[in-house]
């Protein structure tokens, strides 16, 4: 579940030219040092449920430099992330960054072999400025928008922030320390739109409500449910459908080789 502080994040690293890289809450400390390694990351940002997986592997990570930590609570070797922001200077100017700069890199799921890392520049930013280009989800300013995406799911970024944000919508945040479905289908909001998380969270979702009572889920304000990620069986589309009124659309691309604009009679140009 995506969370306030990695909005935070997102935008202080952004800003200055920082290359950050989303992360699961669901790796343990083998995935964690694959990363460290793989990156040569110098800074890390967790909380309390990572932290003593980071600990366990720091040392086999020599670029890494600076832990941060999102806690009420502080820990031996880490910095306060809360802290630091509070205590940080209103001033800043930001980079003259390039729509081919280097700003996010997610890793693949590792289907074949070890996760790969996807590198994305200041243009997956960038485009959603464009109306033309805020087509995923095509939120109104009078949206609602609900992310169950897990953070290292790119969705988390461009439905918890750069779509939402540059169409004027409403984020909404649940502060659930991991997903259960026995809570979200409880939520009788405002919301309009939902995303959910892909794989075996958005089965694990569906499954979920054969368990729930009233078998019937009528949320009155929904009017649009996408996930992405990993097609859905036809039964699961089907029984989603007959309990809530609507259909789930999938959502299908890779971000990373997104086309951008070229005109008529030019030769294209080479694009990160």
């Amino acid at each position: 579940m995506v969370v306030k502080e990695e909005m935070k994040q997102i935008i202080s690293f952004s800003s200055p030219g920082i290359i950050f890289m989303p992360g699961t809450t669901q790796m343990k400390a083998k995935d964690i040092l694959y990363r460290l390694k793989e990156s040569n990351a110098q800074s890390i940002v967790t909380t309390d449920a990572l932290a003593p997986e980071v600990d366990s592997v720091a040392s086999e990570c020599p670029a890494l430099k600076t832990k941060l930590l999102v806690s009420d609570h502080s820990r031996e070797g880490w910095l306060d992330f809360r802290s630091l922001i509070q205590s940080a200077s209103p001033d800043h100017t930001c980079i003259k960054s390039k729509t081919t700069d280097p700003m996010v890199i997610f890793f693949t799921s590792g289907t074949t072999g070890f996760p790969k890392m996807a590198k994305h520049s200041h243009g997956l930013a960038l485009r959603y400025a464009f109306p033309s280009c805020r087509k995923l989800l095509q939120l109104k300013a009078s949206d609602v928008l609900w992310c169950l995406s897990d953070p290292g799911w790119i969705v988390a970024i461009m439905g918890t922030l750069f779509e939402p944000w540059t169409a004027g919508s409403t984020v909404f945040i649940h502060h659930l320390p991991q997903f259960d479905p026995k809570v979200i289908v409880e939520v009788r909001g405002l919301i309009s739109q939902c995303q959910q998380t892909p794989g075996e969270t958005h089965m694990s979702a569906l499954s979920s409500v054969d368990t729930l009572s009233p078998p019937s889920l009528r949320f009155p304000t929904l009017e649009h449910c996408s996930t992405g990620g990993e097609a859905m069986l036809p039964e699961e589309q089907e029984k989603w459908r007959q309990r809530t009124g609507l259909l789930v659309h999938q959502l299908y691309g890779q971000s990373e080789t997104v086309g951008g604009q070229v005109p008529l009679g030019h030769p294209a140009q080479q694009r990160s």
